[in-house]
C-alpha cells in the first residue's frame, strides 16, 4: 500500500515539474529568437516602400510591435 501511494506521489510530481518546465520556455521572446524574425528588405527604388511601407507598418502594429 505505501508503495503504490510513493508511486502515485512521484508520477504527480514529475507530471508538475514537466509541465512547470514547459511552459517556462513559452513566456517571453528572447532578443535572439525577435532577431531571427527580422526580415530586413533591399529595394532598388523607393517607389515600393513608399506603397508597401505603411501596410508593413499598420500590420505590424495590429501584430503587437511599436
Amino acid at each position: 500500500m505505501k508503495k503504490k501511494k510513493w508511486n502515485r506521489l512521484f508520477s504527480v510530481l514529475f507530471v508538475m515539474v514537466t509541465v512547470i518546465s514547459l511552459l517556462s520556455g513559452c513566456g517571453r521572446k528572447s532578443a535572439e529568437k525577435e532577431d531571427a524574425e527580422t526580415i530586413t528588405v533591399y529595394l532598388w527604388s523607393t517607389n515600393l516602400y513608399e506603397k508597401y511601407a505603411p501596410y508593413i507598418q499598420g500590420q505590424h502594429r495590429l501584430a503587437g510591435g511599436f
